[in-house]
């Protein structure tokens, strides 16, 4: 039997472990598009989803072979990033990262995350949009069952706003709060 870490250095295919593994811009990509987040916002959130552990990510080296004379890029060896690597820097800028798409997709399952069905659902947020998404995504990592009919509003204000602070979001509104969470 393996020992607990042999995993994370032994040599795969991204596809090999039963998973599907995509491009961390397109991972980010889908987060900004399905929680209509900013391409900075998006990619912040997928690294913390990283750093957390949620979302597995692994470092691919890749190898270029020729293919009826054209280039192929093909994936030599993949191996784990520990989420504890993410916490120290932004991995996605020091090589080739691909993350579990499973993992993404059941993430963005739980914030209720819609894909772009249409041009309208490509416009730009508003600003007031973008501050309630941001409070939505403190609410949904708060209590991702729902929030507790027993907590009071300024009981809300304060989790929110103290989660938003640990996360490094912009503060909003105690309205905005109230907002996204269904209060107001």
């Amino acid at each position: 039997m393996d020992k607990p870490q042999d995993h994370l250095e032994k040599p795969m295919q991204p596809d090999e472990d039963g998973d599907d593994w995509i491009v961390f811009s397109d991972a980010a990509w889908m987060i900004g598009k399905g929680l209509r987040y900013s391409a900075g916002l998006a990619e912040a959130t997928l690294r913390g989803l990283c750093a957390s552990g949620e979302v597995r990510s692994i470092r691919t080296k890749y190898t270029y072979i020729l293919d009826d004379g054209e280039p192929e890029r093909v994936p030599e060896r993949a191996t784990f990033v520990r989420p504890s690597e993410w916490r120290g820097t932004e991995v996605d800028f020091e090589g080739n990262i691909d993350v579990s798409e499973e993992d993404l997709r059941f993430w963005l399952d739980r914030q209720g995350a819609t894909q772009p069905t249409d041009p309208e659902d490509e416009r730009p947020l508003t600003r007031q949009q973008w501050k309630q998404n941001t409070a939505k995504k403190a609410i949904a990592e708060l209590w991702p069952d729902g929030i507790r009919e027993d907590l009071t509003n300024p009981q809300i204000e304060q989790r929110v706003a103290e989660q938003m602070k640990k996360t490094g979001a912009v503060p909003v509104s105690r309205d905005t709060i109230l907002r996204a969470a269904g209060r107001k």
